[in-house]
């Protein structure tokens, strides 16, 4: 009795199949979200491109002019004093309501030395105290104000801590003299020295405010010196990709 092999039926991968059993099964591509470009109005991408290229270029030729050193005619508020720009002194220090005060009594002071030399010689008994107290506070005047223009301006501790010594003497004792103490004591002499005593005892608060505001500024200097090396060595190999 002849044996017949029957043959399993086999599957082969990799088949094909119906077109209309693989349009079912094919998943269309995820869609990538817009681009900034493409999500800007109509008219404004072409616009933003040229002022991305604009920029680069830009930022290319400041790079370039830099890598030689700082130009020469740059300008920087807060130091009086032609430093190149950098990390350690690009912060403005100065104290705009002790300028101020600094700058309205330099302008009284014109009007008060007239003022108190006239009452000085209109009384009928000039004592030498009275005196030698006033030229004592004629001579100290110009130069405690120098010292705080010139302190306040360039940043300097020493000369702002000098003003300070020289407000409270002989500024503040001889203002107060004059207007309490001396004799023949007139109604212009308070009229006058009021003013005066305002001005010393404002500019010896804001002068403390101040020189604490340039010990920080000065500390924070000090500090930022060990970076001066790092800036140059970042600025002579700095490269742009373009």
């Amino acid at each position: 009795m002849a044996s017949t092999n029957r043959i399993a039926p086999t599957f082969v991968l990799g088949s094909k199949l119906d077109p209309a059993e693989r349009q079912t099964d094919a998943r269309p591509p995820p869609v990538p979200p817009p681009t900034l470009m493409q999500s800007l109005p109509y008219g404004l991408a072409p616009i933003t491109s040229k002022l991305k290229r604009l920029g680069t270029r830009t930022a290319l030729s400041i790079s370039q002019s830099w890598r030689k050193g700082p130009p020469a005619n740059i300008i920087r508020p807060g130091a009086a004093e032609d430093e190149p720009l950098g990390v350690t002194n690009t912060a403005i220090a100065s104290s705009i309501f002790f300028q101020m005060l600094l700058y309205f009594n330099v302008q009284y002071s014109i009007v008060w030395f007239p003022a108190m030399l006239t009452s000085r010689f209109l009384k009928p008994k000039f004592g030498v105290v009275e005196a030698a107290l006033l030229v004592l506070f004629l001579v100290s005047e110009p130069v405690r104000l120098a010292l705080g223009y010139s302190g306040n301006l360039q940043e300097k501790v020493p000369f702002v801590a000098a003003f300070m010594l020289l407000t409270l003497f002989p500024g503040l004792p001889v203002c107060l003299y004059f207007m309490f103490v001396q004799k023949h004591l007139e109604p212009s002499d308070k009229a006058v020295g009021t003013l005066m005593a305002i001005f010393l005892v404002l500019e010896l608060f804001t002068a403390v405010h101040a020189i604490r505001q340039l010990i920080r500024s000065q500390t924070l200097k000090f500090y930022l010196e060990d970076y001066e090396d790092v800036r140059e060595q970042l600025r002579k190999g700095l490269t742009l990709d373009t």
